[in-house]
């Protein structure tokens, strides 16, 4: 009797080595789920890098254009044409492209030229525009002229090509121009026989794919600024 008992002990199947197909299963599921989530923290991490790095370099580039503003249109004024001079005008277009704000303006303006290689008493003609650089992308874009007040031998006026200095991504630029009472979209000094007090400037740096957020929920410039013109708040006094 015990033979038996310890022979069907023996032959009694054991429970085999390894893993279940259901223990598999739900392995795979923990995993997927950890995975899922890992990833969301890290395509969270990556994009709140990108963002921050995106706002720091829009912060740099707008502290340089606050720089470059205040250089140039500050130093903005008019003179009469001397011996085979032209006449120095400041001129502000108020403009529209496809539905942007897309402002021009010209102006001379005693600051030193980027480029270098100025003369003491030689001047720039400066051009301040928006344009598509490619297909529904817009940046900013620099354009100097030399204006020569001591002619020398092999330098003429307008001699320098009218290339683009630099360009800053941006997708609108707006210029408002001051006359000590109130704010004007356009200006022209030959017109006005004077120049404006002040200049206000605005600008944005969303790129093409968010600019419906300017309107939708009223995005503010990342470049807000106003930048007077000494020479025409003493025209403005004067004529008071």
């Amino acid at each position: 009797m015990n033979l038996t008992y310890r022979s069907c002990q023996q032959r009694k199947p054991g429970r085999p080595a390894g893993f279940t197909l259901l223990e598999i299963l739900i392995a795979i599921s923990i995993f997927a789920v950890i995975a899922l989530i890992l990833y969301r923290s890290f395509s969270t991490v990556l994009n709140s890098t990108e963002r921050v790095r995106t706002e720091r370099e829009q912060l740099r580039i707008a502290d340089f254009l606050v720089t470059h503003f205040e250089k140039n249109i500050s130093g903005a004024y008019l003179a009469s044409p001397g011996a085979g001079m032209r006449t120095t005008a400041f001129v502000g277009e108020d403009l529209d492209i496809d539905g942007r704000s897309a402002d021009i303006l010209v102006f001379y303006t005693n600051a030193a030229r980027m480029a270098g290689g100025a003369l003491p008493g030689d001047t720039k003609r400066v051009t301040y525009s928006l344009q598509e650089v490619a297909d529904g992308f817009y940046a900013f874009t620099v354009r100097e002229e030399p204006r020569l007040l001591l002619p020398s031998a092999g330098r003429e006026e307008g001699a320098a090509p009218r290339r683009a200095l630099w360009m800053v991504p941006m997708s609108t630029l707006d210029f408002r121009y001051f006359d000590g009472v109130e704010f004007h979209d356009s200006w022209n000094s030959m017109q006005m026989g004077r120049l404006p007090c002040a200049v206000q400037i605005e600008a944005h740096f969303l790129p093409k794919e968010l600019e419906w957020a300017m309107e939708e929920i009223g995005v503010k410039p990342v470049l807000a600024m106003v930048v007077s013109i000494p020479l025409g708040l003493s025209e403005r006094v004067g004529g008071a």
